[in-house]
């Protein structure tokens, strides 16, 4: 009942987003807590500078990283809207965790062949991309029209899935 007093006064796309931001804004709260502890026990135990830390790979990663957790996230509440128990759900959505780590199994050839086929594979699938591209970003030097290509296939891929999600 709560569900369709919410969608009468609001359409299923703003409600869907509005979820997808605002776990993302309690996931990035919660990274930045883990960020601020990191920072002031490296610069405690170790000489330390922030200008080491602000590189444009980092702002790269951190895109990639804001991509794959929105992804993410559109995914889950696809397989939550599908769902008529919130048990069932939460089943279900074990299995997809898995989804976006596919490239952690395959990190020691990703981080031995950057440029290789699996590399570039994991890197052109939107599940596997945002992953893939923080570990090859990590080891490596994309071009940087394959790091845009990317980015633009995860903005499109996230919109895709908040529709679906907000359709379902």
């Amino acid at each position: 009942r709560i569900v369709e007093i919410i969608l009468s006064s609001i359409n299923s796309w703003d409600l869907m987003l509005g979820k997808v931001i605002g776990y993302g804004i309690i996931g990035l709260i919660q990274i930045s807590i883990w960020s601020i502890s990191a920072i002031l026990i490296l610069k405690i135990v170790f000489d330390f500078t922030l200008t080491t830390l602000f590189t444009i790979k980092i702002l790269y990663m951190f895109i990639f990283f804001i991509l794959g957790f929105i992804l993410i996230s559109a995914f889950n509440a696809i397989v939550g809207a599908g769902m008529k128990e919130p048990q069932s759900g939460s089943q279900s959505t074990g299995f997809l965790v898995m989804i976006p780590l596919i490239p952690l199994y395959f990190s020691s050839f990703i981080i031995n062949y950057p440029e290789g086929i699996l590399s570039y594979v994991l890197t052109y699938i939107p599940f596997t991309s945002s992953t893939a591209m923080l570990i090859r970003l990590g080891f490596s030097n994309p071009p940087l029209i394959e790091i845009l290509g990317v980015i633009v296939l995860l903005t499109v891929a996230n919109y895709l899935l908040i529709r679906l999600a907000a359709k379902i």
